[in-house]
């Protein structure tokens, strides 16, 4: 007999954080500063339980990286040398049956998110950069799958939730929605500069009720009326602008522009605003609209990731969602992951392996060029038991800063363990071994070197920082925010190996 559903889920993805670097096989010497000092990576993960009845157990993993080469900052510049990039992990799970009945499993495998030196724009098919499934041997069969990606930081859980979301209440498919589309003609009065602004009011109600519109709009509640206001410049002729309206009807639009004349906002009578279209249909249909003619997404995993996409961008306590489903894509705003199945026998062993690209943070900020590789083994915790675990580093550089203690050897480094470790793996990698500044460096030395060395030093710092902060700038809000997101993760996440310190019986007594 079999055992139906989903048991586990299997995920293993390259993670990693973010930077800039140089490739480790060029011929020329180029300089740090040459390109940015900081490009985001991706991210990685290892197996993990969807629920906590499954009872197989891991009798040991296998992770390898075989990581002979760098990926270089211009990989963003050429779709081809970014397809050739070979840095990758394999993640090797012997799973075992320990009932008298065989498992069904269905796993998935979540592609995880991009590096900033991904060549966006570019035509690269992600599922052939080196990925593969495997079952004793043999490759496994398996299927697309996308949700909503978060671009920040990845978030198993919540994934796990989109993937195979509960039954929704709101977002039905034959949830009614109805759209006003507007034609926005104002007369400008200079050639450039000349702004001005729409203004939606309507009453609605939040609990039964979404709104969004097909340009940005802010949002305002006054006088008990919520007010949608689209800036625009005048200058760029008129506009159609849509609003959607998702359940229950709102009360009919009143619709005004006003333009600012002096110190205070005018209204323009000479704006002419007409309502060209007034139609009704249902969720599903409006959600299919919006994605592309040659789109590889299936419906269902379409629809899920746009009303995802309308409520995480919900106005917090409103109706109103400032989104633009026109880029949702599976380039930009999805995550992939593989989906299948494996069957483990009654009492018996299953060998699976995963093979996935691992993309590295490329950090050019410090004295070397580091690579910053992140791999969670966290997720592991959930299956019913775990045994040996061997994490091998097969690479020619220096290995620095890892959260696990690896020993030399000939062609790399090995880990090796009779249990599970607490925390996760990350570590470091440079093309020469670490060197780490001392106070004794700063020393002064009474004939002056030191004390210019000094200054020298700080003022490249300064500089330094302040090409960071143009850097952060350019790249938005969230750049900066995925990084925070990562670091704080991988501040929690730092294993806690070591003694945990109780109090002793006398401790007891005395309390």
């Amino acid at each position: 007999m079999k055992h139906r559903g989903i048991g586990a889920l299997l995920l293993a993805v390259p993670l990693s954080a973010a930077g800039f670097s140089l490739a480790a096989n060029r011929s020329e010497s180029v300089s740090a500063n040459s390109a940015p000092p900081y490009w985001e990576g991706a991210s990685g993960m290892g197996a993990i339980l969807a629920g906590d009845q499954c009872p197989i157990e891991v009798q040991k993993e296998q992770l390898r990286f075989s990581l002979s080469g760098f990926p270089s900052w211009d990989l963003c510049e050429d779709a081809e040398k970014f397809a050739a990039y070979g840095g990758k992990f394999t993640a090797k799970y012997t799973f075992y049956n320990p009932t008298d009945s065989d498992y069904d499993l269905k796993l998935v495998f979540p592609l995880g998110l991009l590096p900033e030196y991904y060549p966006y724009g570019e035509e690269v098919d992600r599922t052939s950069l080196g990925y593969s499934i495997q079952k004793d041997g043999e490759a496994v069969d398996f299927g697309v799958r996308y949700t909503l990606n978060d671009h920040y930081a990845f978030d198993l859980g919540k994934g796990l939730q989109r993937l195979y979301p509960a039954t929704r209440t709101f977002y039905r498919d034959d949830l009614p929605v109805t759209v006003y589309t507007y034609h926005v003609d104002v007369p400008k009065r200079a050639e450039f500069g000349d702004y001005a602004n729409f203004v939606l009011s309507f009453g609605g109600s939040a609990e039964r009720t979404r709104v969004f519109c097909s340009e940005y709009c802010s949002y305002v509640v006054k006088n008990g009326a919520a007010k949608l206001v689209h800036n625009f410049d005048c200058a760029d002729g008129p506009f159609d602008l849509s609003v959607y309206v998702l359940g229950e009807n709102i009360t009919e639009p009143q619709t005004d522009v006003y333009r600012r004349v002096t110190s205070e906002a005018e209204l323009d009578e000479r704006a002419v605003i007409t309502l060209r279209e007034k139609r009704t249909e249902d969720l599903s249909s409006l959600a299919l609209s919006f994605r592309g003619k040659n789109c590889p997404v299936a419906d269902s995993d379409w629809k899920n990731a746009f009303t995802d996409y309308i409520e995480e961008h919900r106005t917090p306590n409103s109706f109103y969602s400032n989104v633009d489903p026109t880029i949702l894509g599976p380039e930009f705003n999805l995550m992939q992951w593989f989906e299948y199945s494996l069957s483990v026998p009654a009492g018996g062993t299953v060998e699976n392996t995963v093979t996935a690209p691992i993309y590295p943070t490329l950090d050019g900020g410090n004295q070397q060029l580091l690579y910053n590789y992140t791999y969670l083994l966290s997720p592991a915790q959930k299956w019913a038991g775990f045994g040996e675990l061997t994490i091998d580093i097969d690479t020619p550089f220096y290995l620095s800063d890892s959260t696990l203690d690896f020993k030399a050897r000939e062609g790399g480094y090995t880990f090796t363990r009779d249990s599970l470790p607490l925390g996760e793996l990350a570590f470091t990698l440079s093309e020469e071994e670490r060197v780490y500044l001392s106070n004794n460096n700063w020393n002064y030395n009474g004939d002056g070197d030191a004390l210019v060395t000094a200054i020298i030093i700080v003022c490249v710092l300064a500089v330094g920082a302040a090409a960071v902060v143009i850097v952060l700038a350019v790249r938005g809000r969230k750049r900066k925010k995925r990084r925070e997101e990562e670091e704080k993760r991988l501040l929690q996440a730092r294993p806690q190996e070591g003694k945990i310190d109780l109090p002793d019986e006398d401790d007891k007594r005395e309390e």
